[in-house]
Parts: structure tokens; C-alpha cells; sequence
């Protein structure tokens, strides 16, 4: 039996730059993404979860709903939602979200900024 196909949108939800891979410029879109390689420049991703992967290399600014962060990165952060930090990431940047988690072991270079959520 084979199994159901996926609607396109469905396949189109996460983009993932593997760890073979360089990029650099631009990202921006409503899908969720992977970084596991090699990215320089600016990352918007609003409405969606961005995750760099333990051994990618980060040089961006970015804008996104959730971000977790293993690998190393050099820019700043702010995130409608949460920010987490594992153990072994390597940051130098701001981190400004609602929420933010770093586990013990990460090296973080920078300032943290909570933004609450307004109350009305």
C-alpha cells in the first residue's frame, strides 16, 4: 500500500539548507526553516519557526515567530515568541522575544530583551 500524498502545501512548510550548503543574501517567507549549513545575511520569517541546526554557521539578522539556536551565530534575535538557546550554541547578538531559555553550557555574548505581550 502506498502511502497518501502530501497536498502541496503541506510539502512546501519547512525549507532546509543542509549541511553541505552556503548561502548567502536573503531569506524571507511564512515557512518553517532549517539552517544545518552555512548562511550570511538577513533571515525573515515572521509567522514561522526558524532552527539552526548544532552544526550550522549563522552570520544574520533575523525576524521570526520561534527561533532555537544549537549552532553558532553571529547577529541579533527578536521573536514574537520564544527564543531557545541550547547547550552546545555559540551567540554573539541581541536576543529580544516574549520568551527566552538558554541551557546551561551555551556561550552567549550580548543582551537579552523581554518583550510582553500587551495586556488589554
Amino acid at each position: 500500500m502506498t502511502s497518501p500524498a502530501k497536498s502541496p502545501s503541506a510539502q512546501a512548510a519547512l525549507t532546509r539548507l543542509g549541511p553541505g550548503l552556503a548561502f548567502k543574501g536573503d531569506l524571507s517567507g511564512s515557512g518553517d526553516a532549517v539552517i544545518e549549513g552555512r548562511f550570511e545575511g538577513t533571515i525573515a520569517l515572521p509567522g514561522a519557526s526558524l532552527t539552526i541546526a548544532r552544526e550550522a554557521r549563522v552570520e544574520a539578522d533575523i525576524v521570526a515567530a520561534d527561533v532555537e539556536i544549537a549552532g553558532t551565530l553571529s547577529g541579533d534575535v527578536e521573536a514574537s515568541g520564544r527564543i531557545a538557546v541550547v547547550a552546545q550554541a555559540k551567540i554573539d547578538g541581541n536576543l529580544t522575544a516574549a520568551r527566552v531559555a538558554i541551557q546551561d553550557g551555551a556561550q552567549f555574548k550580548g543582551s537579552i530583551k523581554i518583550n510582553r505581550p500587551a495586556v488589554g
